[in-house]
């Protein structure tokens, strides 16, 4: 679910595939990471030391039972706080890449857009002067 808002990345060039998949797991550690931080922000009385000792620092607590209709897995804290590194140095090997691709990027939406900046700020000079 993470991932669907940024297929259109994919879908206007596959080549981007990498791009979608680390914008993805960015969002999915978003929602791992600032869970607790809403929580506490929006019901007031929530123990952000406790959640954060247990998503990030591995150990054998089990933090709650992962229902897939067909198996039900207990997911432990080493589990979650391994699976959060592991998103962290994909989407750093997956974005990477990506401060050598930007200057050749063509999106269509993109270049009109700058185009139009450029216009802009030509006529806004123009009727200065």
């Amino acid at each position: 679910m993470y991932f669907i808002p940024f297929a259109v990345l994919s879908v206007m060039n596959l080549r981007h595939w990498k791009l979608t998949v680390g914008l993805g797991l960015v969002a999915s550690i978003m929602n791992d990471v600032f869970y607790g931080l809403l929580r506490s922000a929006m019901t007031g009385n929530y123990d952000l030391g406790a959640y954060y000792s247990n998503w990030l620092i591995p150990k054998s607590t089990v933090l709650f039972d992962l229902n897939l209709g067909f198996a039900s897995i207990q997911v432990q804290s080493w589990m979650m706080a391994a699976s959060i590194y592991l998103r962290f140095a994909v989407i750093f090997i997956f974005l990477e890449g990506w401060k050598y691709l930007t200057p050749n990027m063509h999106f269509p939406g993109c270049q009109s857009l700058k185009k139009q900046r450029i216009s802009n700020s030509k006529s806004r000079t123009q009727t200065e002067i």
